[in-house]
């Protein structure tokens, strides 16, 4: 990734905490929200939040639950 330009940043609980030993992985954002499918009230702006920060230009899921979060929150992100 790093030859492509491209900076992977992962936003996660305990469940995504083996990413953080990924060689590809330049920083690990512990979140509070479980990335299940549901729309916890403040997950929007933690995520815009980073976004933001960050200069994420392109959000990607690492797994179904984490698609189905990011896939009810489209509209928001």
């Amino acid at each position: 990734m790093d030859e492509a330009g491209v900076e992977v940043f992962v936003i996660g609980n305990e469940g995504s905490e083996p990413l953080r030993r990924s060689r590809f992985c330049k920083r690990f954002i512990r979140s509070r929200f479980e990335f299940d499918g549901s729309q916890a009230s403040g997950m929007v702006e933690e995520i815009n939040g980073y976004i933001k920060e960050l200069g994420i230009e392109i959000v990607f899921p690492g797994d179904g639950s984490s698609a189905r979060t990011f896939h009810s929150l489209k509209e928001h992100l």
